[in-house]
């Protein structure tokens, strides 16, 4: 059904507020990336699929945002297809982020480092459970490739813009990735809860297990529906960039967070050493800081004393990033 004048304004509208969130959100965020670039913080493989997650979401934002604000007439099938792409990839990549969080030991590339043993992640080495979650996750990839090839557009002089039709035809791709991001992050919660001790790590773990399943259902669930019940073309549009850019947001924000409480950063540089005068007779005590380089897997030998607090934890529970 064609979209009302109201329910493509709102739509548009809601666009360029969500998309100027993430914009903000993807701005305030690059000195975390800079830090890895620069060797700050360790590299770590799933650092690659937080990046993809983060460039292909900003490529759809900027993408959409140009394409309702252009006031002559392009090409608007290249545009649409353009869109769809970006979308699709920065949402499977958020949900690819929530597999690489239950299995990162099984990806080949860390499991050959020299030096490396094999990581283990929350679900450790069930090979059951990956076998499942990784089905599930490319069932959705297959179900996105598909939908790139779903739906329509038009020029439409009226509104002066490009014009998406035949919105129904997204509403398989919404329902699989609702149930694909529900059924990873079940997986993933009951691992934590597998896992279940009293340190810090395991109640980060836990309390962003818990709201990263009830984000998911909030911001996944309305586009979903609406989308089955096929108002018109602009209320089934209008929920599904505030989903991309909640679900995207949630997941680099997650991935942060524990990547941080884990992986401290490190200074190459030593600090200048502090003098102070507190000695009795004139003597002068100096206090010297060295910085030790830790790498937890890569460094068997550091002892523990020197490992910091999300080092040691992660070290118990056999889990990194």
């Amino acid at each position: 059904m064609s979209p009302t004048n109201n329910s493509f304004v709102v739509t548009v509208k809601l666009v360029h507020v969500f998309g100027g969130i993430y914009i903000w959100e993807w701005v305030s965020t690059v000195p975390f990336e800079w830090e890895v670039f620069t060797g700050r913080r360790r590299f770590r493989w799933s650092f690659i699929a937080y990046e993809l997650c983060r460039t292909m979401a900003l490529a759809s934002i900027i993408t959409l945002i140009a394409g309702f604000n252009l006031t002559h007439q392009f090409n608007c099938e290249a545009w649409f297809r353009a869109l769809l792409v970006f979308s699709y990839l920065g949402v499977a990549f958020s949900s690819l982020l929530i597999l690489l969080r239950g299995f990162v030991s099984f990806l080949p590339p860390i499991c050959s480092l020299p030096l490396t043993k094999c990581r283990v992640a929350i679900w450790g080495r069930s090979l059951t459970v990956l076998v499942f979650t990784a089905s599930v996750w490319l069932c959705n990839a297959g179900t996105a490739i598909f939908s790139v090839m779903q739906g329509s557009v038009v020029w439409v002089p009226a509104f002066n813009t490009c014009l998406i039709t035949n919105t129904t035809r997204f509403r398989w791709g919404m329902t699989v990735n609702f149930i694909t991001d529900v059924t990873l992050l079940t997986v993933m919660f009951a691992g934590v809860l597998n896992k279940r001790n009293t340190t810090g790590l395991w109640r980060v773990l836990y309390i962003q297990g818990l709201s990263w399943i009830l984000v998911a259902a909030l911001s996944e669930i309305l586009p979903a529906t609406l989308s089955w019940i096929n108002i018109d073309d602009g209320w089934n549009l209008m929920f599904q960039t505030p989903h991309m850019v909640t679900m995207v947001i949630m997941a680099t924000r997650v991935y942060r967070n524990l990547f941080e409480y884990i992986n401290p950063t490190y200074h190459p540089r030593l600090p200048p050493p502090q003098i102070t005068n507190t000695m009795p007779s004139g003597q002068v005590q100096v206090t010297v800081h060295k910085t030790v380089d830790i790498d937890l897997g890569l460094h068997p030998s550091v002892s523990d004393a020197d490992m910091t607090r999300g080092e040691r934890e992660a070290k118990e529970m056999q889990f990194v990033v």
